[in-house]
């Protein structure tokens, strides 16, 4: 290994958490590898040697696809005109691979009841719940033609699956609004009856309910409309609950009372 090189150099401050930074740049390949870059395994992130590999960032985790990277984990991208690069978790394994996951719910860890400008950024552990950020989402969409696949799991382990052609989120001036395509899958469809609606959150009502904010009464943030079919930055009760439709809902599979136990949303370029 060359003295000096740009990984000794970008791998210097991770020696106390796992070894000399000679020894580390050492064991990586050429080419795009997938490093923890802290000591809890909380981050990690995509390089590539110095003349291998398009320029990094990837725009997309359907980028590092189809430049060979197969292993599921967190790296950074950068979509085209988005100012910087930022973390995303890439499921390599999923019906061929190359998703961005932009939404996660597993644990109820995380705290989804939250304002327009958390959902804007976006909030949680990128290696638990999360959501990307609704900024993020539009730059991302913008770059091509999405698909869009919801994964669905109860408590008792059964499991679902719906995708969504033609996925894409308009701008903050016309509030996010999701924009979709053809459903398939066997979740049943509980998002077309939000398409072309705008987001919604407790402290941003963009529904078109004349009686009430939807995130207020659902306790969520959504693309609600008189409110909802589906709910799943909704309260994690759980399983079953008294609540009517303040859970992590889709309707169209566990209905109203039934809170899942873990969502994942994920969009992946088709051209």
């Amino acid at each position: 290994m060359k003295g000096n090189s740009p990984c000794l150099l970008f791998f210097m401050f991770l020696w106390t958490f796992w070894m000399t930074p000679s020894a580390l740049c050492d064991l990586l390949p050429s080419g795009y590898v997938n490093i923890q870059i802290s000591s809890d395994g909380a981050m990690q992130v995509l390089l590539s040697d110095i003349g291998n590999g398009p320029p990094l960032p990837a725009k997309d985790c359907s980028q590092l696809l189809q430049e060979g990277v197969t292993t599921s984990g967190v790296y950074r991208i950068q979509p085209v005109t988005y100012p910087q690069p930022f973390y995303v978790y890439c499921d390599m394994e999923t019906e061929g691979g190359g998703w961005t996951i932009i939404q996660k719910r597993l644990d109820g860890s995380v705290g989804f009841y939250r304002g327009w400008e958390d959902y804007k950024e976006g909030f949680g552990n990128i290696n638990s719940e999360y959501w990307l950020g609704n900024e993020k989402l539009f730059y991302l969409t913008a770059q091509g033609d999405y698909r869009l696949r919801v994964d669905l799991k109860d408590f008792e382990g059964e499991t679902r699956y719906a995708t969504y052609d033609k996925f894409r989120i308009g701008d903050e001036t016309t509030f996010y609004k999701l924009m979709l395509g053809v459903y398939s899958g066997n979740a049943g469809d509980s998002l077309r009856n939000h398409n072309n609606t705008g987001f919604s959150t407790k402290d941003a009502d963009n529904d078109s309910n004349a009686n009430g904010n939807c995130a207020v009464s659902y306790k969520g943030a959504w693309w609600y409309t008189e409110c909802h079919s589906s709910n799943l930055n909704g309260l994690y009760h759980g399983g079953g609950h008294e609540s009517y439709a303040d859970g992590v809902n889709w309707s169209a599979w566990r209905g109203y009372y039934y809170s899942l136990k873990a969502t994942e949303m994920k969009i992946r370029r088709e051209a």
